[in-house]
């Protein structure tokens, strides 16, 4: 069943997490620095943020996959946000900080509601729980907190779905206004979750940032401070290991507001000018997504293969159309493994279908 559930994920493009690995072919050193990553995480509630860099069709969305599924497979909570310059842009956290509630996952749960489910269902975790609301690094989560532990406390289990807790958790009194305390709310708020996680043991929150290139997309310079301020409060939080997507885009757009000062401008924050000195003097981890050449092409479609025949066991895969297969896709300079990977299956599936045809 769950060899038929790669299958069927992989042929819409979604990378099953518990595959992610057999899937990422040149990713050695790559898994050496996203294990350290890990490690520093469980060990002191700390990592190095991190920026994967990578234009259109490089694999770096496979990247930020390849993360979120180490991350399940460690037990650690790690959440994704899709930026773009309206409804989720990187200068309104308020705005996305409802994204990343509904995307928190770990291994057996999707959202933050299960996740949290699940954690009180332990009384040691639950315990964890109620101490860490009753701290001063709780924030504004104390009273959602409280309440839950409260509730399962007395046994009241079945209305804790339909509590009005939720709201606060995935953020309901955030996301209606653009002020500023909101968008200071909503950081501290994501905060307060990557320390939740990391006190009940499960190292703390990652979180995914994809295509925060759009930052170039922004209304003005001060839309843009107002960016690179939240980029500099999250990658300072603790507990959270925030990992962003981007483009030379991003690059290009920082080079440009740094050759105008940026820094001195009378409403630049604290956070906005130590991100854009860290970043000019280059001391933010960058890596770009290993490239996939013939050789690991075929490692890649050999994968595809053995999981397919484990789905389907009466059906065996003809290598010359694997090879066909690695041959078009050479011949695309973009060599997309997701490509590679649809096409692959595409193909078998309709050599399967014409086989169940004849017969």
């Amino acid at each position: 069943m769950l060899a038929r559930a790669a299958i069927r994920r992989l042929r819409t493009g979604l990378v099953p997490f518990w595959e992610v690995e057999r899937l990422s072919v040149s990713y050695g050193k790559i898994t050496q620095a996203i294990n350290e990553g890990f490690e520093a995480l469980l060990t002191s509630g700390r990592a190095q943020p991190l920026f994967i860099r990578g234009e259109w069709g490089a694999g770096k969305t496979h990247f930020l996959s390849f993360v979120r599924g180490v991350a399940k497979t460690r037990g650690i909570p790690a959440a994704r946000v899709d930026l773009n310059a309206r409804s989720t842009a990187l200068n309104y956290p308020q705005r996305f900080y409802s994204s990343l509630a509904e995307t928190v996952s770990t291994t057996e749960q999707q959202g933050l509601k299960g996740v949290l489910v699940e954690l009180l269902h332990d009384e040691k975790t639950r315990s964890r729980i109620k101490a860490f609301a009753y701290s001063d690094s709780a924030g504004d989560l104390f009273y959602p907190l409280h309440v839950l532990c409260s509730r399962y406390e007395k046994g009241e289990h079945l209305e804790l779905i339909d509590d009005p807790v939720w709201a606060s958790l995935y953020g309901a009194d955030l996301g209606w206004a653009d002020y500023t305390y909101k968008r200071e709310r909503a950081i501290a708020r994501i905060g307060a979750l990557g320390r939740l996680f990391s006190a009940i043991g499960n190292g703390g929150l990652v979180v995914l940032f994809d295509e925060a290139e759009t930052i170039d997309q922004l209304w003005n310079v001060r839309s843009r401070m107002s960016a690179y301020s939240v980029l500099g409060q999250l990658c300072r939080q603790g507990g959270l290991w925030p990992i962003f997507g981007v483009t030379e885009r991003f690059d290009r757009t920082i080079e440009t507001d740094l050759l105008r000062g940026a820094p001195q401008y009378d409403f630049a924050t604290d956070p906005a000018q130590w991100f854009l000195e860290r970043w000019q003097r280059g001391q933010f981890v960058v890596l770009e997504p290993p490239g996939v050449d013939a050789h690991g092409a075929r490692r890649l479609a050999g994968t595809v293969v053995e999981m397919y025949e484990a789905a389907y066991h009466d059906h065996h895969v003809d290598s010359r159309l694997v090879d066909q297969c690695v041959t078009e896709w050479l011949k695309n300079p973009s060599r997309n493994p997701r490509r590679l990977i649809r096409l692959l299956i595409h193909r078998i599936d309709l050599s399967r279908n014409l086989i169940a045809i004849k017969c």
